[in-house]
């Protein structure tokens, strides 16, 4: 169910952000709103009611073990492995599921007040539908970042750090610390990392 949500929630962004800008186009942007919104409730109640590694309580921490992490990585110049999610991507989980809701909220206000169109057709006046658009625009410039910021970590994650980022997003598995090193012990140093690490760092340059 997670991964589900997750590429499910990479196609609605996709989609919403292609029909963004044209006007004839609005019922389909809407459309993608609303199922936004729906995966969204949806991954909060799995938050509570998942797997062990999908409940908040497995990966959500105080800043305490947030800074520990943090000067872990910064010490050793790599991140601590974690089978689950790690502190620091945990709260930028809760930050995409805060923002992500905050923008579908505020477009269904903007097409009901706006438009007076949609499930909440004149339920907001005009006047509130033109401060919700503000925050709407400022909602989708801040979760575009967001998920810039999302693919460079996984790349890095995934072709630098050798962990299997990615393709635990899709089989759903992801190695220990044994397994892994038993998978990377054939490698020398750096063996074949060398232009991996240039394409993935000229790759988040661009994209930065």
């Amino acid at each position: 169910p997670t991964r589900v949500f997750h590429w499910l929630l990479v196609v609605v962004f996709i989609a919403a952000f292609l029909t963004s800008e044209n006007e004839s186009r609005l019922d389909l942007h809407t459309i993608a709103g609303y199922l936004a919104l729906g995966l969204v409730s949806f991954r909060v109640l799995w938050g509570f009611a998942g797997n062990r590694y999908a409940r908040f309580a497995d990966f959500v921490s105080g800043w305490s073990e947030v800074s520990s992490f943090i000067s872990v990585a910064l010490r050793h110049r790599r991140p601590p492995r974690v089978l689950g999610h790690n502190p620091v991507v945990a709260w930028v989980v809760l930050g995409m599921l805060g923002v992500t809701f905050v923008l579908a909220i505020t477009g269904i206000i903007t097409y009901s007040g706006e438009e007076n169109l949609g499930v909440f057709a004149g339920l907001f006046s005009f006047k509130t539908a033109i401060y919700a658009h503000s925050v709407h625009e400022l909602a989708a410039d801040l979760v575009i970042i967001m998920i810039i910021a999302h693919v460079c970590a996984a790349l890095i994650h995934d072709f630098v750090f050798r962990e299997n980022i990615i393709l635990s997003m899709i089989t759903g598995v992801k190695e220990d610390d044994e397994s892994l090193s038993e998978c990377t012990s054939h490698m020398a140093k750096g063996e074949g990392r060398s232009v991996f690490k240039l394409i993935v760092w000229s790759m988040v340059a661009v994209m930065g």
